[in-house]
């Protein structure tokens, strides 16, 4: 089954340093929506002949994100036995400073002063606010996410989980080119240069950039300015958070890694393995209505569908999907590509780029 959850302002609008402890744990609505469906299932799961014991959540991109959140959420505990995070972590949440400033400029946007005016805001001036505001702080900057508010989130979930929150079996893992999705097809993010690819590291990297970008050069010496940037990016955003996931879950449950690498065919390539490309195989699904304009049409698909549909399914029954569990110095992996294998560390040398950076 499928959950629904509030959104952006309407799901993680942190308003109590605005308007007092009435709106404690306001900037958490969103993930507290999915414990209630969580709940749902514990006590009627039976009667559509399941097992509440044997629950399995699982979510890609945003999903994952949650997921990972609600691993190391304290209102989450004991309603799931299996976590499956795809192209997420734990690592995504927002201090209550920042949360605060992101809903002042929304309640700016919408002229909002009071809880008064805030109750009887239309739906469509607190979307535009959201609009405005989520404009205003960038395309990779995301303003609406889980709140470490000290009620709902204590701490920061991946804190969480290192200390032993969220103790079940997990599976995690990417796909290798998760931000070619964004800078092939130009959703938004203009002309890419040299200058781009330098700002994008030194976020990360500070005054390590230009040597964190030559070792990225040196690794891949034939891509251009645009393709050159999917690859830290993916990394900052995708692969890395989920190797910190990894890194902090091993001692305490069961964890298995993963990397779907598989490149479509479609856009004349340029796509590669993109976010999201993974789940038409994880569904056993290629061939519904649609989806060959992201998979294409060319042989194998069927058989790395039937391998990552039997992963999954193994893992929700189980909680082992089948190949050897991960740790920090082995570091194994199931590659999901033309060949299906277990590689240890793939990618290590880019891994070892971001070693002590959060």
């Amino acid at each position: 089954m499928s959950i629904n959850y509030r959104l952006g302002a309407f799901g993680f609008l942190h308003l109590e340093e605005i308007f007092g402890e009435e709106f404690r744990g306001s900037g958490n609505l969103g993930i507290l929506d999915q414990v209630c469906a969580l709940e749902w299932v514990r006590d009627n799961i039976a009667s559509f002949g399941g097992d509440p014991d044997r629950v399995t959540i699982f979510g890609e991109s945003a999903g994952g994100m949650s997921v990972g959140t609600l691993l190391g959420l304290p209102a989450a505990q004991g309603l799931f036995a299996q976590a499956i995070v795809q192209s997420g972590g734990s690592s995504f949440c927002a201090t209550a400073t920042v949360a605060t400033d992101v809903a002042r400029s929304v309640l700016a946007e919408a002229g909002i002063d009071t809880v008064a005016e805030l109750e009887s805001a239309p739906m469509d001036a607190i979307l535009a606010a959201q609009t405005k505001t989520l404009a205003a702080r960038g395309s990779t900057d995301l303003a609406f996410m889980p709140v470490v508010d000290g009620t709902v989130l204590p701490e920061r979930p991946i804190d969480a989980v290192a200390g032993g929150l969220g103790a079940v079996p997990t599976l995690i893992g990417t796909t290798k080119d998760e931000m070619t999705l964004f800078t092939q097809l130009d959703l938004g993010l203009g002309e890419i240069d040299g200058a781009v690819v330098d700002r994008v590291l030194a976020e990360s990297f500070g005054d390590r950039g230009p040597e964190v970008l030559a070792a990225y050069r040196e690794l891949h010496p034939t891509l251009e300015d645009r393709d050159l940037l999917t690859v830290p990016a993916t990394d900052r955003v995708f692969r890395i958070p989920a190797i910190r996931l990894a890194e902090a879950a091993v001692d305490r449950r069961p964890t298995f890694m993963y990397l779907f690498s598989w490149e479509t065919p479609v856009f004349g390539g340029k796509l590669k393995s993109c976010h999201a490309l993974e789940l038409p195989f994880m569904w056993d699904a290629i061939d519904k209505p649609g989806l060959s304009m992201l998979t294409g049409d060319g042989p194998g698909r069927q058989a790395l569908a039937d391998a990552m549909h039997a992963a999954w399914i193994s893992f929700a029954r189980t909680g082992d999907p089948g190949w050897s569990a991960y740790d920090t110095d082995r570091r194994a992996t199931q590659r999901f590509d033309t060949t299906v294998e277990t590689v240890d560390d793939p990618e290590g040398a880019q891994r070892e780029l971001w070693v002590g950076v959060a």
